[in-house]
């Protein structure tokens, strides 16, 4: 019986079918076996039956060698490789199998030693010069300003002739009816009306609210939150709120009771103007807007929330 199923078996010569044929072996198996394997070398009385066994498969037909038994004896280009290889020193000095604890760190003393001795030769993180705000700067001033010039230009342009399939315009610079064209203010006006109705109707498509389910936003709005999920119920971050003209988004939102909790920052926050025409959105439509500043320590965003929680359990 022959295939890769069947194997005779050496304690009772009876031929017993693979009980394991066809079924993928696990990661853990094929770890196993490769712990097992690992710096173990064939013996030589082992590697010279293999060979035997297969120059006699060989010799009698059965099987074609890889190199259609091509070898220095009997083929010209194969000795003239081995005679060129001769004498060379392979990379691994002609040593096999893993390299002992003892001569690892002999490795690691020597690699170290070197870059003691050569420092410059050392150009990892913060030891590559390429890395110093100095040298940036100078290889930044040294690429600014720098573009193709008009013979290269030209090549650009006659080699992607017939690669596309719009039109190619002829006419070039102020001739060109395109020229410095812009959209209208009535297209701009319209293009911003469809994409407010697109996210009014999909507010979560919206970037604001897909970041804020993946929990990327800034550390203030973060910090806000950390500390309102564990004294209220409902909260939600960049949560959307429907208003009479638009679409706004809370920071930090407890939706069953329709506050609003803003962490403001110096930086978005300048214009107190916006802050007070966004409040009074919200107002109109039941929400109520309470604001947590970047200068307020900790202590006094908790003092607010509890005094918020007693104002709500009031109501209650």
């Amino acid at each position: 019986m022959k295939g890769h199923n069947y194997g005779l078996c050496r304690k009772c010569g009876k031929t017993h079918i693979n009980p394991i044929a066809g079924k993928p072996r696990t990661r853990e198996w094929n770890d196993n076996i490769s712990k097992a394997k690992k710096g173990k070398k064939n013996s030589k009385e082992h590697d010279k039956k293999v060979s035997d066994s297969l120059k006699r498969i060989y010799e009698s037909g059965e099987r074609i060698p890889w190199n259609s038994g091509k070898t220095k004896d009997n083929n010209e280009s194969v000795k003239k490789i081995s005679e060129s290889n001769m004498g060379h020193i392979p990379w691994n000095k002609g040593k096999t199998g893993v390299y002992s604890q003892e001569t690892l760190k002999i490795m690691s003393e020597n690699h170290s030693k070197y870059y003691e001795d050569h420092p410059e030769a050392k150009m990892f993180g913060s030891d590559n010069p390429a890395s110093r705000p100095d040298v940036k700067k100078k290889i930044g001033d040294g690429n600014r300003g720098k573009c193709h010039s008009e013979e290269h230009n030209k090549k650009i342009s006659l080699a992607g002739i017939g690669k596309h399939s719009g039109p190619r315009p002829s006419i070039e610079g102020e001739k060109n009816h395109f020229y410095n064209k812009h959209h209208t203010e009535k297209t701009c006006l319209l293009i911003s009306q469809k994409v407010k109705e697109a996210f009014q109707k999909n507010p979560e498509c919206h970037s604001n609210r897909k970041f804020g389910k993946m929990g990327f936003v800034s550390l203030l709005q973060q910090k806000l939150y950390n500390i309102a999920k564990d004294m209220f119920i409902d909260v939600e971050l960049e949560y959307p709120i429907f208003t009479n003209t638009s679409m706004r988004y809370a920071d930090v939102a407890l939706s069953s009771l329709k506050v609003d909790l803003e962490a403001d920052g110096k930086y978005w926050h300048n214009d107190i103007e916006k802050d007070i025409i966004r409040d009074d959105e919200l107002k109109l439509v039941g929400w109520r807007t309470f604001r947590f500043y970047e200068d307020e320590s900790i202590e006094d965003w908790m003092n607010k929330l509890n005094i918020l929680r007693g104002e709500l359990l009031l109501e209650l």
